[in-house]
Parts: C-alpha cells; sequence; structure tokens
C-alpha cells in the first residue's frame, strides 16, 4: 500500500550513522513519501511538503516547486507538478525532459518513461541523447502507470493488464531471451 492511500498515517525516518552501515544520509522529520534509486533518495517533508534529496554521493538539489510522483533513478529523479509538467534533476547536469502535461512517470538507470494526461500514451526519455536503446520499443495504448528500471519498464494499461518492454536477457518479460 503507498503511503499517499493512507494519508492519516505519518512516517518517520531512522538514519543511521554509522561507519559499519551504508547508510543513505537523509534530513531528519517526518516524511510522507518516499523514492530510492541507486544512490540517493527523495522524499517529501510532511510538515512543509518540501522535496528532499540525500544519499551516498553528491544528491540532486530538487526544484524549488511542489512536486508528486517522483521517481528516482541512478542518476537523476523526476516528478511532476500540480499541473502534471514534468521536472527532473540531476546532481551534476541539467535533464531534457518531454513537454505536456503527464499523469504518472517513472524513473529507472538513466531512463524514464510518462504516461500523457492528454491520450494515457507513454513517452520514454533519457537524461542524454545518447539514450536507452532497450526502451526504445515503447508499446502503444493507454496507461494508468509506468515502472522503469535498469533495462526494462513495466506499464500498466487502462485494462488493468501489465506490459513491460526492454532488455529480455533473463527471459523474465514474458517471452523466451533471443
Amino acid at each position: 500500500m503507498a503511503a499517499s492511500e493512507r494519508p492519516d498515517l505519518k512516517y518517520r525516518v531512522t538514519i543511521l550513522n554509522s561507519p559499519a552501515v551504508n547508510a543513505f544520509a537523509l534530513p531528519t522529520g517526518q516524511l510522507s513519501t518516499l523514492a530510492a534509486g541507486w544512490a540517493y533518495v527523495c522524499g517529501e517533508r510532511l510538515d512543509s511538503g518540501a522535496l528532499v534529496c540525500g544519499g551516498t554521493f553528491s544528491a540532486p538539489e530538487p526544484p524549488v516547486v511542489d512536486l508528486h510522483d517522483v521517481g528516482v533513478g541512478s542518476r537523476f529523479a523526476c516528478g511532476l507538478d500540480a499541473g502534471g509538467e514534468i521536472y527532473c534533476f540531476d546532481a551534476d547536469r541539467a535533464v531534457p525532459r518531454p513537454t505536456g502535461s503527464f499523469s504518472a512517470i517513472g524513473v529507472g538507470d538513466g531512463t524514464a518513461c510518462a504516461v500523457r494526461a492528454d491520450d494515457a500514451s507513454l513517452t520514454c526519455f533519457t537524461e542524454t541523447d545518447d539514450g536507452a536503446e532497450s526502451l526504445a520499443q515503447t508499446p502503444t495504448g493507454r496507461f494508468l502507470s509506468v515502472a522503469v528500471a535498469a533495462a526494462h519498464a513495466c506499464a500498466i494499461r487502462e485494462d488493468q493488464s501489465v506490459v513491460c518492454w526492454g532488455s529480455d536477457t533473463y527471459g523474465r518479460l514474458g517471452v523466451p531471451p533471443t
């Protein structure tokens, strides 16, 4: 169950500060949401609604805009503002992003995919122009949500069925590896 499904519950994050534990260095406080990537974590503070990030490397500085549906990948993070516009941020550089209004976003290893608000179609984009070729074959149709990993992605269609695409090295996407 997602934290947003139970707004009456409050969550507290305890940070382990020990050289024996590889812990993320998040600000203390109560968080209402949390998204983790490879090297950092971002969460929304319960008291202010501010998005805060921290991690084992230099965490990205979130934009000064209220974001929801935040996804964190290995090198960058993205979220949607109240109007559905995508904002992406990285510790080192600006991340190109598609324009328009979106209803959901998923972020993986250098690639993000989002559901367009107007027609519920999927669009995927990369943090750089060199792209993730394994996610280039984005499925068509109408979608509710999307999740992105290192070399594959899955989305829930409006009829609640799931479709996955991308690298199928180990035959886990429902078809034998080629």
